[in-house]
C-alpha cells in the first residue's frame, strides 16, 4: 500500500509505502484496508538521517496502488515549493548509512520518480506566475482572433435576383437535410449488408454458423424493404403513412430496462429517427425528448432511470458491458468479434479458428461517446479511453462462456 503523509514538524508531505510506517517505535504499522487508519493520531516514520530514529507524521490518505494515489494527488490543491520552510537537516545525507536504509531509500526515489512521471510531482518556485503570465498571452490572443473574425464577417448584398423568401428556403432547406441523412441510413444499411453477405461466403462449409447469419441478412433486407418512395422524393416509412398503425404503435412505446442485467439479454427499442418537416437535424447524444427517454445513439433511446443506472456503474468494464447490451443482443455479440480477424490459436481439433464479422462500427463509436461522457475530465481519460475495445472482447468472452455453461447444464440435465 502507499500512504500520503504530513510530517508534523515542517508541515511537507509525501507518499511512502505502509512498510516504513510505525504506531509507535516499538509498534509496526499493519492496515487491513485502506480505510484502517486514524487522522487524529501520530505515527512515526523511520528516518534514514543518523540524527534522528523517527518522525512524527500524520496519515492523510492510503491507497492501494501508485495509480490510485497519483488520481487522489491529481484532485489536491498543490503547494509550491517554499525554500524558507525547507529543514537543512532533513536534506542532508547521512553520512553513514545501512544496507536496508539505502534499500528504503531507492525505493523512495522510485516513488517519487514515478509520481513526476504520473503529473501530480511538487510544483517548482514561480511555476504559478509562469503559468498565470502563459493564460493571460492566450488569453489576449483569443480576443485578437475573435475581433479579427468579427471583422471578417461583414454580410455581402443579396443580389436581387437571387432572393427568395425566407420559408421557402427553410423548407427546401429541411428537404435536403432530410434526405442526407436517409442517405448516411442507407450507406450504414449498406455496409452492414456488406460484412453480413462476405462472413456467409466464408462460412458456407459450416451451415450452422450460416444460418445465423442469413437470418441477420433477412432481416436487415427486410427492415428495407418497408420503406417506399413518395413522389416528392422524400423516403418515409410505411408507419406513417398509415396514421391509425402509428398513433397504435406510439402508445405502446417500448424501452430499455437495465435492471434485469445478467445472463438474460437486454430488451431495448430501436427506434429509426424520421425524417419528418420539422425536423432538420439528427438528435445528439444525451439529448432527451417530450417522453422523457435519451437518446443513446444509433436509433436507441433509454429510460431516465436506466441512463442513471448506465453512468452509475462502478467500474469502466461494467460500463462497457452495459452499453454493448445496448446495441448488441446476446446473440449477436457471440458470434462477432471487436476486429474481425481470426484468432491464431488452434481449436481443440486442430484447426484454425475460423474469422468471425466484426462489430459494428457505428456502434462502436456510440459506445465510446458515451465513454466519454462517463469518463468526463479525468486525468487518465486518454488511457481509458484506449480500453474500450478490450472491455468489450471481456464482454464478448463473458457471454460466450455463459452459452457454454448453460449448454453443458442442460446436456447434465438431459442425462
Amino acid at each position: 500500500m502507499f500512504v500520503y503523509v504530513e510530517y508534523k514538524p515542517s508541515l511537507k508531505t509525501g507518499v511512502v509505502e505502509h512498510t516504513r510506517i510505525h504506531c509507535s517505535p516499538m509498534e509496526p504499522f499493519n492496515p487491513k484496508d485502506v480505510n484502517d487508519f486514524s487522522r487524529s493520531r501520530t505515527y512515526y516514520v523511520r528516518s534514514c538521517h543518523k540524527d534522528r530514529l523517527y518522525e512524527a507524521i500524520k496519515v492523510i490518505h492510503i491507497t492501494e496502488t501508485l495509480e490510485e494515489m497519483a488520481i487522489f494527488r491529481a484532485t489536491r490543491p498543490r503547494r509550491q515549493a517554499d525554500p524558507e520552510r525547507n529543514d537543512s537537516n532533513m536534506s542532508t545525507v547521512p553520512v553513514s548509512r545501512d544496507q536496508e536504509h539505502i534499500r528504503e531509500q531507492e525505493r523512495q526515489e522510485q516513488i517519487e520518480a514515478a509520481l513526476v512521471e504520473y503529473g501530480v510531482g511538487p510544483l517548482p518556485s514561480g511555476a504559478l506566475a509562469d503559468m498565470q503570465r502563459k493564460l493571460q498571452a492566450l488569453t489576449e490572443e483569443v480576443d485578437r482572433l475573435r475581433r479579427q473574425g468579427r471583422c471578417s464577417c461583414i454580410p455581402m448584398a443579396p443580389v436581387a435576383r437571387d432572393v427568395v423568401p425566407r420559408s421557402t428556403y427553410t423548407q427546401l432547406q429541411r428537404k435536403h437535410q432530410s434526405l442526407m441523412e436517409r442517405v448516411r441510413q442507407l450507406e450504414r444499411c449498406e455496409r452492414e449488408l456488406q460484412i453480413l453477405q462476405n462472413h456467409n461466403n466464408q462460412s458456407e462449409g459450416h451451415p450452422d454458423h450460416a444460418a445465423g447469419s442469413d437470418v441477420q441478412v433477412a432481416a436487415a433486407q427486410e427492415e428495407m424493404v418497408t420503406e417506399e418512395q413518395v413522389p416528392n422524393g422524400i423516403t418515409v416509412k410505411q408507419e406513417e403513412a398509415n396514421p391509425e398503425h402509428s398513433a397504435s404503435a406510439e402508445s405502446e412505446p417500448e424501452s430499455v430496462d437495465l435492471s434485469s442485467m445478467g445472463e438474460q439479454d437486454m430488451e431495448h427499442e430501436r427506434v429509426e429517427y424520421p425524417c419528418m418537416k420539422d425536423d432538420i437535424e439528427t438528435p445528439e447524444i444525451g439529448s432527451a425528448r417530450e417522453d422523457g427517454k435519451i437518446y443513446a445513439g444509433e436509433n436507441v433511446w433509454v429510460k431516465k432511470r436506466d441512463w442513471q443506472l448506465l453512468f452509475n456503474a462502478p467500474t469502466d468494464l461494467r460500463f462497457c458491458s452495459i452499453a454493448a447490451s445496448l446495441f448488441w443482443t446476446n446473440k449477436e455479440l457471440s458470434e462477432r468479434s471487436v476486429t474481425g480477424t481470426a484468432n491464431r490459436s488452434r481449436t481443440p481439433q486442430g484447426t484454425r479458428a475460423e474469422a468471425r464479422p466484426p462489430l459494428t462500427p457505428e456502434k462502436v463509436d456510440s459506445v465510446k461517446e458515451l465513454f466519454k461522457m462517463y469518463v468526463g475530465k479525468d486525468l487518465f481519460a486518454a488511457r481509458r479511453l484506449s480500453a474500450i475495445r478490450r472491455h468489450l472482447c471481456s464482454k464478448i468472452c463473458e457471454v460466450r462462456r455463459a452459452n457454454v455453461r448453460r449448454r453443458r447444464s442442460k446436456s447434465t440435465g438431459k442425462a
